[in-house]
């Protein structure tokens, strides 16, 4: 998917205000220094940070070798390695395959340490070193390079023109009902109820497309498939207790 140039934080801030049948237009989010400028900058880190760790959005996903922090850091694992410095949400620990299953799945815990937070995990094929040892800035590094596992993330490092246009959809109209009682005007709250509908709509179409951009193991259960299971896909607004958005079986997009 190429980049959209056109997709900014000002455009996704004047499509939810348009969402809530506002004819105001903000200029740019940054500087504006308007009410509503304002208000929505309130949220909008906030919001879209919950829908990239909501679900694996696979445009933002970054797979990356990790940086080995220390060796028998504890009692309990081998290794503490670095939390990447883009890393939003971390996800897992490749495995060779692209989902994991109960056979292969690595395991790990996310940590903090005086120096950073660090994913603690028994897996690396590291040179064996007894406990009690301190490696060279030089080793670590060569040892994270050569021997260090895949981390599978979700990145905080990209823009809004690498948002898929499904994607600012959504997020423009759940943010629009995050701000739809102060900015909606009269009859706010049957438009926030509305928006929100209309904003799991908006998810569950964008989860759909970017499911699709993958081919995965034959054991992997994707969450188009576990809709058609459960009767629906997550909902991201919460409205009903983040049920299951229920999809017609012939749903495709």
């Amino acid at each position: 998917m190429l980049p959209d140039e056109s997709n900014s934080s000002t455009s996704i801030a004047n499509m939810a205000l348009w969402y809530l049948g506002s004819t105001d237009e903000i200029q740019n989010l940054e500087t504006d220094a308007s009410d509503e400028a304002r208000g929505i900058k309130l949220f909008y880190t906030h919001t879209l940070n919950a829908m990239l760790q909501r679900y694996d959005w696979n445009w933002a996903t970054v797979y990356a070798h990790l940086q080995l922090a220390q060796l028998h850091p504890n009692d309990e694992w081998k290794y503490a390695y670095k939390v990447p410095s883009d890393c939003l949400f971390f996800r897992r620990i490749w495995n060779g395959r692209h989902v994991d299953t109960k056979y292969d799945t690595i395991r790990f815990v996310k940590g903090k340490t005086p120096q950073g937070q660090v994913i603690y995990t028994n897996h690396g094929r590291h040179c064996e070193h007894p406990p009690g040892t301190i490696l060279t800035p030089q080793e670590i590094e060569f040892e994270s390079k050569h021997f260090s596992p895949l981390g599978v993330y979700t990145t905080k490092s990209f823009t809004e023109a690498d948002m898929p246009p499904m994607f600012v959809d959504a997020f423009a109209m759940i943010l629009s009902c995050e701000i739809a009682v102060k900015y909606g005007g009269p009859g706010a709250s049957n438009q926030r109820e509305k928006n929100m509908l209309l904003a799991d709509q908006l998810w569950s179409l964008a989860v759909v497309r970017d499911a699709n951009e993958i081919r995965p193991d034959e054991e992997y259960i994707s969450d188009i498939a576990k809709a058609h299971q459960m009767g629906g896909i997550p909902s991201m607004v919460g409205r009903n207790g983040g049920r299951w958005e229920a999809l017609p079986n012939n749903y495709n997009v």
